[in-house]
């Protein structure tokens, strides 16, 4: 199996690194904004002043990456780490390229040297458990993946990174349990599993899609809860509801996050608060759910919140008497 360069490089690059010069902390900025022909041009420039800058030629490495320029980016990146073998970002990017280059054992120990720079950080046992696992090393690679998440700072993202691996080196059983820890500490990443293509293997098999379709946010004891059910049927495809909801939100000026999760049975809107949008089991009417943490508002707030929102999507249903948006 194959893994993209582009990909794995974009997973580790890693920003904040101080910067030799202004040129090169210019370039940086570049780079971050994705700008990798300006960075070039500026790194060009400079190493033809100091050429045996090895942070510029291991930034000029990275842009040459991102551009397709593969020869020239790996002659960067190998002289860089000639010249100044502790760049632990260099050691992370030739990693990088030999995963791509399917040459796991030999990435494996570029992680190693990466390890041994900075022996505390938060990525060395994710890095090395993945080298493993492409490496057909299933027991050693979990080992590494088990210390990456006894970490007490662990999130929902960790998990994550971790079911992506099994799910790309084929191992299905243990990409879904990882997955579904994930959407434990955080159901957001459900989302972001949609239209990950990491998990294509997964995409057609019955507990993928359970897990995609089932909610299984339960609001913490204390929570402030409230609902409100409408005339109007749920409906998945952006109808009067899921609409009224979303324009009450604009009305209101309430921010909220534009990634929004449709499912047949459910609706989930983040904003300050969760909206989840559905079905009244008893009534068969659109129900709308709102729950928050108990910190987040005052009792008077709170009311005040649910009470606007739920008025406001009331005008919102009456104003728009046909289906608002259609979601793709």
């Amino acid at each position: 199996m194959r893994i993209s360069l582009l990909l794995v490089i974009s997973l580790l690059l890693q920003t904040g690194v101080s910067a030799q010069t202004d040129s090169v902390a210019r370039a940086e900025e570049l780079l971050d904004a994705g700008d990798a022909p300006k960075a070039i041009v500026l790194l060009d420039g400079l190493l033809q002043a100091a050429p045996e800058d090895a942070r510029a030629l291991l930034l000029r490495s990275t842009a040459r990456f991102y551009l397709g320029e593969r020869e020239s980016g790996e002659a960067d990146l190998r002289r860089a780490l000639a010249l100044d073998p502790s760049q632990r970002q260099g050691w992370l990017n030739l990693a990088a390229l030999e995963l791509s280059d399917a040459n796991y054992d030999v990435a494996y120990e570029n992680f190693v040297q990466a390890q041994k720079l900075d022996p505390e950080a938060v990525d060395n046992h994710l890095n090395l458990g993945a080298a493993l696992l492409f490496a057909g090393r299933l027991e050693e690679s979990s080992e590494h993946f088990q210390k990456h998440l006894a970490r007490p700072s662990r999130s929902g993202d960790d998990y994550y990174l971790v079911a992506t691996n099994y799910a790309m080196a084929g191992y299905s059983a243990l990409a879904m349990r990882h997955l579904s820890q994930a959407v434990q500490l955080d159901e957001k990443v459900r989302l972001r599993a949609r239209t990950d293509s990491n998990f294509a293997r997964l995409a057609e098999t019955p507990g993928y899609q359970s897990l995609l379709e089932t909610d299984v946010f339960v609001p913490p004891p204390g929570s402030l809860t409230a609902s409100h059910t409408y005339s109007v049927p749920y409906s998945s495809d952006g109808g009067r509801l899921v609409g009224a909801i979303l324009n009450a939100l604009t009305e209101l000026r309430l921010p909220y996050d534009r990634r929004v999760e449709v499912t047949p049975a459910w609706t989930l809107i983040w904003a300050d608060i969760r909206i989840k949008a559905g079905t009244d089991s008893g009534t068969g009417r659109g129900l709308v759910f709102l729950s928050a943490p108990a910190a987040s508002f005052t009792p008077q707030s709170w009311h005040q919140r649910e009470d606007a929102l739920f008025r406001q999507i009331e005008i919102e249903l009456e104003k728009n008497r046909a289906p608002l948006r259609r979601f793709q």
